[in-house]
């Protein structure tokens, strides 16, 4: 009998364990972290993200898809659904531009259809400066989003 509970409460913990172990292939699985970013992947989807949240409620995330579609959002903002936004992206080396969105939701802000070189702004920038919503720290977003670029192709390639 003690044998037989106490493989009872094992297979409960392997389980427990399991739960909360999600490999990247699942749906938001962790595919890695760094220093703030979060980088998951979602092979039902296609999708590979990676977020950082910040002190004052905004949490910050990149969407890279397998058909090439690159996304931004800033969840926890003062945007109304529907609102037009313009954010300023400023690097390290002097350049800006500007990525043009919507408020997706209530509080959610989405910037659709980034091309490689507002990407490769992003991955260089220091800071994020969101017209009227913030400034966000970038730091390490380089390493992340060459780790959620490569969640994408492990994707692409099954082995995610």
């Amino acid at each position: 009998m003690k044998t037989r509970k106490a493989l009872t409460v094992l297979a409960a913990c392997i389980g427990f364990v399991a739960y909360f172990d999600k490999p990247a292939h699942s749906a938001d699985g962790l595919y890695a972290q760094i220093g703030a970013w979060t980088v998951r992947g979602n092979s039902e989807t296609g999708t590979c993200y990676t977020s950082a949240p910040y002190p004052d409620g905004v949490t910050l995330t990149i969407f890279f898809t397998q058909d090439g579609t690159t996304s931004l959002m800033l969840d926890g903002v003062s945007v109304h659904k529907g609102q037009f936004l313009a954010v300023d992206v400023a690097t390290s080396d002097g350049n800006s531009g500007t990525i043009n969105g919507f408020g997706y939701d209530d509080g959610a802000a989405l910037f659709e259809g980034l091309n490689r070189a507002t990407v490769r702004a992003l991955a260089n920038a220091e800071k994020l400066f969101v017209q009227g919503l913030g400034i966000y720290n970038l730091v390490k977003s380089r390493a992340a989003l060459l780790k959620t670029y490569e969640c994408v192709k492990a994707l692409s390639g099954g082995a995610v």
